[in-house]
């Protein structure tokens, strides 16, 4: 099993920066989506063995520029800055079976 850990996992509403390092040894990536009503972890997984990021709110990438990133390479950090409203968010990485093996948490926006 793959991990993405949210810390702290509740926090105020309002701009947020995110900074998400990677300790893998893979490239990995942090995408910010609202929860699923099914709940975090229930995403469909496509061919290409990602789900669908269409409600991206934003991600953590090498690149730090907006939309869609280019990965966080292993041993390196990546960040992005967004305003998020009160609600639950699943955090997530859409790496080829990344998502499907577990790489996802929840983050609680008061």
């Amino acid at each position: 099993m793959a991990t993405l850990t949210v810390d702290p996992a509740t926090i105020p509403a309002g701009k947020v920066s995110f900074v998400a390092s990677n300790i893998g040894a893979l490239v990995h990536e942090m995408v910010v989506l609202p929860l699923p009503s099914d709940g975090p972890g229930t995403r469909p997984t496509g061919a290409d063995d990602k789900i669908n990021e269409s409600q991206s709110l934003g991600e953590a990438s090498r690149s730090c520029g907006p939309g869609a990133g280019d990965g966080i390479a292993p041993g390196s950090i990546g960040w992005t800055t967004m305003a998020l409203r009160p609600g639950r968010y699943e955090l997530v990485c859409d790496e080829p079976w990344h998502y499907a093996a577990g790489m996802f948490d929840v983050l609680t926006v008061q």
